[in-house]
């Protein structure tokens, strides 16, 4: 008798349209009875993006994005493409009250394009709270392209 009772989902799925959750185990359930499922497993899917982008001018690379009044969750890439030799450590900025979890902490990826010298500076994370929050990414190195992606 599971009337009343709150239960953890077995598993959960989903497809453009639906989130479907498994009951985790057969008996009687009735309208007070409840299912729960952890938030991260309902994120959903993402199926619009925004971007902003900016070269170097020889000097530094800025580029910034402010996130829309009606979107307050998404995924958000930083990316600063560079040369060896050229010495880029990028600064991504994270706006105060955002709450965010890596999932890609900053790395450094190499050889992407098939020359040696190619190296790209990459940072992805899971966060809320974004609604008008201006995220930023800066060089101090000017030959570079850095990138600020939202999907949402």
């Amino acid at each position: 008798n599971k009337a009343g009772a709150t239960v953890t989902a077995s598993t959960t799925t989903s497809d453009a349209t639906y989130t479907y959750v498994t009951i985790p185990a057969a008996g009687y359930y009735d309208t007070s009875s409840k299912v729960k499922v952890e938030n991260n497993k309902l994120s959903g899917n993402y199926d619009k993006v925004m971007y902003s982008s900016n070269a170097g001018n020889g000097t530094s690379v800025n580029v910034t994005l402010t996130i829309p009044s009606n979107v307050d969750k998404g995924i958000i890439m930083f990316t600063d493409n560079y040369y060896t030799g050229i010495g880029a450590t990028p600064t991504f900025t994270i706006p105060t009250g955002v709450s965010y979890e890596n999932i890609m902490s900053p790395t450094v990826l190499s050889n992407l394009t098939g020359y040696s010298t190619n190296y790209m500076y990459v940072q992805i994370i899971s966060a809320r709270n974004i609604a008008n929050k201006t995220f930023s990414l800066t060089t101090n190195v000017g030959y570079n392209r850095g990138y600020i992606w939202l999907f949402y």
